[in-house]
């Protein structure tokens, strides 16, 4: 009993042991995602993307943060308020980076 107890625990060590030395695998997919800068927008001015409110848009200045999208047509808004100050649809491409600069008018 003793030595099928052993030899138990031998093969379990043995397996352990063994599926530490198998090969490993990375999956990487795509590029680097697209991302958005907003350049001269109004103070308190609100980022829309594609309907949804993104938050303040000078946050997304381009050099302390961007925004990270998924490539593909977008509908960028700048909104102070109830105004809209800023519209254009876009078109980003993996690893882009797309700056919009944002007029005083509806462009």
């Amino acid at each position: 009993m003793k030595r099928m107890t052993y030899t138990f625990i031998l093969g379990v060590l043995l397996m352990a042991l063994s599926a530490c030395g198998l090969p490993t695998t990375r999956v990487e997919s795509g590029g680097q995602r697209p991302t958005l800068a907003i350049i001269g927008a109004p103070v308190s001015s609100q980022l829309v993307l594609d309907g949804r409110v993104i938050g303040d848009a000078g946050a997304y200045n381009g050099v302390d943060q961007v925004l990270t999208l998924e490539e593909g047509y977008h509908e960028v808004q700048i909104k102070s308020g109830t105004t809209l100050r800023y519209t254009e649809k876009i078109y980003v491409s993996t690893g882009e980076m797309k700056r919009v600069h944002v007029g005083a008018s509806v462009k």
